[in-house]
């Protein structure tokens, strides 16, 4: 089985979230794996070496600058997206082409694809 050299998990603080960085820092290495969380994360939370981009709450579309600049000018292989957002209003704000712009291709794959568009 392939692995990729490095992977971005966005919701890295949950169950299935905190279940994958731990099994991507235990196969590809802590400094190959980044995982956004909204809170602070808590001492021993995550795996030596993980990158932790702290701050991000995926309802806001300032969230995409921020997992760009918490990258600090790296490319991820994999992007995993494991976050949720319960709030019917907060879901269809996401889903308005004009709530989640992505300032690079790193990140772009990581938003929904608008109504079932490509973008």
């Amino acid at each position: 089985m392939t692995f990729p050299t490095s992977v971005l998990i966005v919701g890295g603080s949950g169950g299935l979230g905190s279940a994958l960085v731990k099994q991507y820092a235990k196969t590809i290495g802590g400094t190959n794996v980044f995982a956004t969380t909204r809170s602070p994360a808590k001492p021993g939370q995550f795996p030596e070496g993980v990158n932790v981009i702290e701050g991000i709450d995926v309802s806001q579309k300032e969230s995409a600058g921020q997992i760009v600049d918490g990258l600090k000018g790296r490319t991820v292989q994999v992007a995993i997206y494991v976050s949720g957002i319960l709030k019917p209003e907060v879901r269809s704000t996401l889903c308005d082409a004009e709530a989640m712009p992505a300032r690079t291709g790193t990140v772009e794959q990581l938003w929904w694809r608008r109504r079932g568009r490509r973008g």
